[in-house]
């Protein structure tokens, strides 16, 4: 694990924000792909395009040199970055998608507080600690009311745990330091592609829908897989270079910016809620730059 200045705070924090902001427009492309294939269909197919591409930017540097000692945690980031979708894919079937952003972000920051302080020798801050708290509280707002139905124990649960499993691989991203980034995203490309292929041939689960598949879903499903390598270059940038604990609430800032792409690109008004909820989400992040800036709050 590599120790870094306040100049590399810095830029690990912007990448983190350009992460953010490439998550944000993920709900915009999977509504896109929605219209002719299944939510396993494109899941799989988004990550095989994705996988496709970093191999031959792998071909072309040449750099897939992976250290014997490294070795054993990058099969844990791929197992990780493959099971938290699953996890929270559970979660919105049983409870709506706003309590499961809430539960998932909920136990991904408690998480990263835990592995950050225990594992990576984390400092925990004042002002990390009021990002925390703002977090918290917007996340509660953006998801009111609460969504309590039968089964909302194994939607809780499987979000918590989701965030659990998002914390743990961006740790990851953080203590894998000689492994090229190149080669960390094909793993956890693969592995996904593995198991969601997996699980498409052994059941009876749909890759594509039975209308035909529309132009504009297979360009989305492209411009995601093109996302998803740069979010995932910059996620493993960020973290390198940042706190999990930290990093993990600036990620947060995805709920707002997601707001403004929703509402710009498709015309959609948030709630009161999630506009007052997603103002405090992102004045979280706010807290964290301000830790980021203050001499005396050092990382």
């Amino acid at each position: 694990m590599r120790k870094n200045n306040k100049k590399d705070y810095i830029k690990g924090f912007l990448a983190l924000i350009g992460a953010a902001t490439i998550l944000s427009f993920y709900g915009l492309t999977i509504r896109l792909q929605s219209e002719s294939f299944t939510s396993y269909g494109q899941l799989f197919f988004r990550t095989a395009i994705a996988l496709i591409l970093i191999l031959i930017i792998i071909a072309v540097k040449r750099n897939w040199k992976v250290p014997k000692s490294e070795r054993k945690w990058l099969i844990a980031f791929g197992v990780g970055n493959t099971i938290y979708p699953f996890l929270f894919t559970i979660s919105v079937l049983n409870i709506n998608a706003a309590n499961s952003v809430m539960m998932l972000y909920v136990g991904g920051i408690l998480a990263a507080f835990l592995i950050g302080s225990v594992f990576l020798r984390e400092k925990i801050t004042k002002l990390k600690l009021i990002g925390a708290l703002l977090a918290f509280i917007g996340l509660a707002v953006f998801a009111f009311p609460f969504d309590i139905r039968g089964a909302a124990l194994v939607g809780i649960g499987a979000g918590l745990i989701a965030g659990v499993f998002d914390a743990a691989s961006n740790a990851l991203r953080k203590y894998i330091t000689e492994t090229p980034r190149e080669v960390m995203l094909a793993i956890s490309f693969g592995t996904l592609v593995v198991i969601v292929g997996s699980v498409i041939s052994l059941t009876s689960v749909q890759a594509v829908e039975s209308s035909p598949v529309q132009v504009p879903s297979y360009i989305a499903m492209i411009v995601h897989s093109v996302c998803m390598i740069t979010g995932g270059y910059l996620l493993i940038y960020g973290f390198r270079h940042f706190d999990v604990n930290a990093g993990t609430i600036v990620l947060s800032s995805e709920i707002f910016i997601s707001l403004a792409v929703n509402y710009f690109v498709l015309s959609e008004s948030p709630s009161v809620n999630e506009v007052i909820g997603a103002l405090i989400i992102f004045s979280a992040s706010g807290a964290i730059a301000l830790s980021v800036a203050e001499k005396k709050q050092s990382f």
